[in-house]
């Protein structure tokens, strides 16, 4: 997929040099696939379709997180009107220390260490308990 998103940008690139309006971009069989005019400019071709990124903020205080959670949370009393065409875009937060101890265990990665050093950051003993029942896993 790399290998195409690098080749359709170097034939991008070429023909905006030339000067041309459409180009004609090496597709992943090695067919050419010509461009109409708005795929060009827009960068984008109708058929292209987008990889999914999720963004997870890991809150590195061992206390609850008390900041805005979305977008209408920032704003400063918005009319009703502008929300309605508006996206209120969530935050995906993860704060240790709003967690319970199972739900971190439902982390499969070294991330469920991170968490619970973290969440028992000022609690030795309860991280040590943490740490052997860790081993365990």
């Amino acid at each position: 997929m790399e290998e195409a998103a690098r080749s359709y940008r170097k034939e991008r690139k070429k023909a905006r040099k030339e000067g041309k309006t459409e180009q004609v971009q090496s597709g992943q069989t090695g067919e050419k696939i010509k461009l109409t005019s708005e795929e060009f400019l827009g960068g984008f071709r109708k058929e292209g379709r987008l990889i999914p990124v999720v963004t997870l903020t890991l809150w590195w205080g061992e206390g609850e997180w008390d900041g805005p959670l979305s977008l209408f949370d920032m704003m400063k009393e918005p009319a009703p009107e502008i929300l309605a065409h508006m996206n209120n875009y969530q935050m995906n937060l993860a704060a240790p220390g709003m967690m319970a101890d199972e739900e971190i265990m439902q982390y499969q990665t070294g991330l469920r260490e991170v968490m619970f050093f973290i969440k028992y950051s000022k609690d030795r003993e309860k991280l040590l308990k943490i740490m052997e029942t860790g081993r365990e896993v």
